[in-house]
């Protein structure tokens, strides 16, 4: 069986083979495995294709016990494993997030925390009405 690019694309096939490259080069093709009888077939290596486009889904490796927790946990708040994982995902954010604010507050002058609660407590007291 012969394969549809050839061994060796001749001047006026090497463009439709190999067109990232110019013409005058004499660099063979790349070349990919040796089949059965020997010979090697080469082809042009293709443009890569984006990695990721939306709604793609990918294989993530985890232990069976995780595996199992994950899929025990989602089924438990009738949820798929990927919106559970985007829930975790999610919940690791804020995490994150509260954690910063902590520091944050923790590295608040005394005098910024006195002005903070002296304000809070002005809001407090202010009464709401419903004019604009």
């Amino acid at each position: 069986m012969s394969s549809p690019i050839p061994d060796h694309p001749s001047p006026e096939n090497r463009s439709l083979v190999d067109s990232d490259r110019s013409r005058d080069e004499d660099r063979p093709l790349p070349c990919r495995g040796k089949p059965a009888g020997g010979e090697r077939r080469c082809v042009a290596a293709a443009a890569p294709a984006p990695r990721y486009t939306p709604g793609m889904t990918t294989t993530i490796k985890v232990s069976d016990e995780l595996r199992d927790r994950l899929k025990a946990q989602a089924a438990r708040d009738g949820l798929t494993l990927g919106a559970h994982l985007a829930h975790l995902a999610d919940a690791e954010d804020r995490r994150l997030r509260l954690q910063a604010l902590k520091s944050a507050i923790r590295a608040s002058s005394p005098s910024d925390m006195e002005s903070h609660a002296a304000e809070t407590a002005d809001w407090e007291r202010a009464e709401l009405s419903e004019e604009s």
